[in-house]
């Protein structure tokens, strides 16, 4: 894979070093810019992984750069170089937003080198952070990230609004192992490190009757829970809980509504005193028999579902399959 750099400072000597260097040692194909005002233009125009700038610049220093980007929301890696004795500007560039800095060495190659191992594992911590955010944020499914106490740290919109939740803030630091939704056997086995999965009815009553949060739903609802402990540290050490949660009601409701009208078919069709067949309109097959059918051709259930309807009709094949035509 090829990041894209865009490499910013007002010497070019400098600039057409380092796209040499660091394309010559790494996955990387650098675009240089001489000024802040040349990069803001590239920087509407393309997609870069990355952004390297040098503090030290006129008209507009690479600092003042860097908070322009942050205050427009922009979270693009951003590595600020300086020159030796500018603590005061690393602190800066840090509280700042910028995610590295370098000190300007008298070597060029030692820097770009040290710059090029940094590089990679930097835009690729990024954009996962970044992807991570974006499916956190605009997931379907409901999502809670919980501490290894079992604390409510984080939840996203799709929860919020699955369990009538109005603001994030009502429902701070709520305690999943003591959720009264969440069954007593999946507790336990989340206790021991294991994954924990099962669908169930959620009661909104239960969340009132103890007081957990405010919800601006009553009654029930069908989800179904995946809860996986989280390592942080030591494998074999939970340092949190990722929980997702899908509204299976409308599915439940149309499962519910099939069964109700099969069994309702069924009944209708098995108690019935008419004949009743149903038929293949391919190939005449019969498909089923009520009882009654049964009763009035002679034969049993199994055998009628083994035949084709011209054993038992008194038209002939053509006439028939013009019947079933019409």
């Amino acid at each position: 894979m090829i990041f894209s750099l865009l490499f910013v400072d007002d010497d070019p000597e400098i600039c057409s070093v380092a796209k040499t260097f660091l394309e010559k040692t790494g996955p990387f194909k650098v675009t240089t810019s001489e000024s802040v005002k040349k990069s803001q233009r590239l920087l509407k125009k393309h997609h870069y992984d990355a952004i390297i700038s040098d503090f030290d610049m006129p008209v507009t220093d690479g600092l003042t750069f860097l908070r322009s980007l942050r205050s427009k929301g922009n979270k693009i890696p951003f590595v600020i170089l300086t020159g030796k004795g500018n603590d005061q500007v690393i602190i800066d560039a840090l509280n700042s937003g910028a995610d590295l800095y370098f000190v300007k060495t008298d070597s060029p190659k030692d820097l770009f080198y040290q710059l090029s191992e940094k590089l990679i594992p930097l835009i690729r911590s990024k954009q996962a952070e970044i992807i991570f955010h974006e499916i956190f944020t605009q997931s379907p499914i409901a999502i809670e990230l919980f501490n290894a106490e079992g604390k409510l740290l984080q939840v996203n919109k799709a929860c919020l609004d699955l369990f009538g939740v109005v603001h994030p803030k009502e429902i701070a630091m709520f305690d999943l192992f003591q959720d009264p939704n969440v069954p007593e056997d999946a507790l336990k086995q989340l206790k021991t490190g294991e994954r924990v999965e099962y669908s169930s009815r959620f009661d909104f009553d239960l969340v009132q009757q103890h007081a957990l949060y405010k919800t601006t739903k009553t009654g029930q609802i069908y989800i179904h829970v995946q809860i996986t402990p989280i390592s942080l540290s030591y494998p074999d050490i939970t340092g949190g809980y990722l929980v997702q949660i899908q509204d299976l009601t409308e599915q439940k409701k149309s499962e519910m509504a099939l069964k109700s009208s099969e069994e309702r078919y069924r009944s209708i069709f098995s108690n019935n005193h008419s004949v009743m067949l149903i038929i293949s309109p391919d190939t005449g097959a019969i498909l089923d028999a009520n009882p009654a059918a049964c009763s009035y051709y002679g034969y049993t259930h199994e055998e009628l579902t083994h035949m084709d309807i011209t054993r038992i009709n008194c038209l002939s094949r053509d006439e028939i399959f013009q019947e079933m035509e019409r």
